[in-house]
């Protein structure tokens, strides 16, 4: 499978209650890859836009039936939509400083417990503390969003498409020709912080029913002592999931993540464009920005997929603040967006995950 990334906002604090951000990935199975582009030239001359250019400010609006038809071809040759959402008042500025300092001192803490580490731990500090506070929010959020799809697209995919999980191309929108600052610090940081957040959180991965993972273990489980390695979490992240060793399957996150990971201009990547079309809409969505906010949210929210926890919705909302609960408009089209997404998670499985969740963070606070 194919996962394109493109982010839609500024992730800079403002006193703007509309400064929403959002950064998302477009799943394209290998099999609808020649589908999608051609439905996406589709929707262009019917916008008037010439197959080769891309979608700017001209961007298609609820009111274009080509626009419904282009998302409605995208569910039924199996793509989905995962989105990040976060909404950034000036009160977040000192946690989001606080936040950025503890990733720093995480980083050295793993070269302590890792001494081979230490001379690359020193470099990546270096790069986090160059990018600016905006930079570095858009690059946690980008991280985490990667991280919430992950166990979205394995229990998805694993019955309807299994083959596809065992291969993972993770395509990012490249800003310039040359690599800035920002993707090269996103690019030293973001396996170590969804392998720390994948070995923190209970796994959400769904088994039983017809699942076939497979594939994916072929592809990115490595034959290896699970005891050692729950061990070895368990001396470096201080998390004790050794009664899981019947139940955990190694993975290597340098192969899931990593050896298909690129950098394109949009110029020359379709799903790119995409990811563009689908998470400028969700933004703009959130926002109110569409004359027919309900609909859009509706028709977006069928490529979405339900959140395995039930605190959560099928956009994941973000910030560096304690948590407040989203109200008036934008809750209601993330409502919208939620009640119309892939119900793979049942409510059973949600209740229970999120009990076993709350258990598992207050097993970590106790001394």
């Amino acid at each position: 499978m194919h996962i394109f990334i493109d982010e839609s906002g500024l992730f800079a604090t403002a006193s703007n209650p509309k400064n929403w951000s959002s950064v998302g990935g477009v799943v394209i199975p290998d099999a609808s890859l020649n589908a999608i582009s051609s439905a996406l030239n589709t929707l262009k001359i019917a916008h008037g836009i010439d197959p080769g250019t891309e979608f700017k400010r001209d961007r298609p609006d609820c009111s274009s039936e080509a626009y419904m038809v282009f998302l409605r071809t995208l569910d039924e040759t199996g793509c989905t939509l995962h989105v990040t959402s976060t909404r950034s008042p000036p009160t977040e500025t000192a946690d989001l400083e606080a936040h950025k300092n503890n990733t720093i001192a995480a980083i050295r803490n793993y070269a302590k417990i890792t001494p081979d580490a230490n001379t690359h731990a020193e470099d990546v500090i270096n790069l986090v503390r160059k990018i600016s506070l905006q930079e570095y929010s858009q690059c946690i959020l980008q991280t985490q969003m990667m991280c919430w799809m992950l166990p979205k697209i394995l229990t998805h995919y694993s019955s309807i498409a299994p083959d596809e999980l065992g291969r993972f191309n993770w395509i990012l929108d490249r800003k310039n020709e040359s690599e800035t600052r920002y993707e090269r610090a996103f690019k030293e940081l973001y396996i170590g912080l969804i392998m720390t957040r994948s070995k923190r959180d209970l796994s959400a991965i769904m088994v039983g029913g017809g699942r076939d993972y497979s594939a994916f273990a072929r592809a990115f489980s490595p034959n290896v002592d699970v005891g050692d390695l729950l061990q070895s979490s368990k001396h470096i992240y201080g998390i004790d999931h050794t009664h899981l060793i019947d139940s955990v399957m190694a993975v290597s996150f340098g192969s899931l993540l990593q050896d298909e990971f690129s950098l394109k201009d949009s110029k020359s990547s379709f799903g790119i464009q995409v990811a563009d079309l689908l998470v400028s809409s969700v933004n703009r969505c959130i926002k109110r920005h569409y004359t027919e906010n309900e609909k859009m949210a509706t028709a977006l929210g069928r490529l979405m997929i339900n959140a395995p926890r039930m605190e959560d919705r099928c956009i994941m909302v973000a910030g560096y603040s304690s948590t407040r609960p989203i109200a008036n408009a934008p809750a209601k089209i993330i409502k919208l967006m939620d009640d119309s997404s892939k119900k793979i998670y049942s409510q059973v499985f949600r209740t229970n995950y999120s009990k076993n969740c709350r258990e598992q963070k207050n097993m970590q606070s106790t001394p």
